[in-house]
């Protein structure tokens, strides 16, 4: 559930008024409203209404997961196992994930998906698949396995809502 400050943030954003969702967002986030932390993180992260700064993006999810948002964890999580608005941090990431993972059953899932990888100790694959060429000409690749069919589904789902999404 979003908090009505995000509600009403977003609105203004939708109808033009930028500035002062940016500001509202603000107001809340300086007074602890998690929902407002984590929705101005992600516009951070994406520069929708404000300049992309994910130093700034990271800031905000910490703030966020300290106040106990799952969904901020992740995402922090995600940026600092890659180095999005900091430096590349594979074992915090993995320390951060297993805190995350005993409570949350995303996290849970995430971690023995991550567990039964073949990673050296910075993260990086152990071997990288090569995938089958489909077309001569291009380089476009099979991978055989890559996701189960649920979740094939559920990511074309996300990208077209992502790729839909206003506001």
């Amino acid at each position: 559930m979003t908090s009505p400050t995000v509600s009403h943030a977003r609105q203004l954003a939708a109808s033009g008024q930028v500035a002062q969702a940016v500001a509202r967002l603000e107001q809340a986030s300086s007074q602890g409203d998690v929902d407002a932390l984590f929705c101005l993180a992600t516009w951070h992260l994406a520069g929708h209404g404000v300049a992309r700064d994910l130093e700034r993006a990271r800031g905000l999810l910490r703030r966020a997961v300290e106040i106990g948002h799952v969904d901020a964890a992740l995402m922090e999580i995600a940026l600092t196992a890659n180095g999005s608005g900091g430096p590349v941090d594979w074992t915090e990431a993995l320390a951060r994930l297993k805190i995350a993972a005993q409570g949350d059953p995303v996290a849970q899932q995430q971690r023995a998906l991550i567990e039964r990888m073949a990673l050296a100790p910075d993260g990086a694959p152990v071997a990288v698949p090569e995938g089958e060429a489909l077309a001569g000409g291009w380089d476009v690749r099979l991978f055989r396995q890559f996701l189960r069919p649920m979740n094939a589904i559920m990511s074309s789902a996300k990208a077209r809502r992502c790729w839909n999404r206003q506001w």
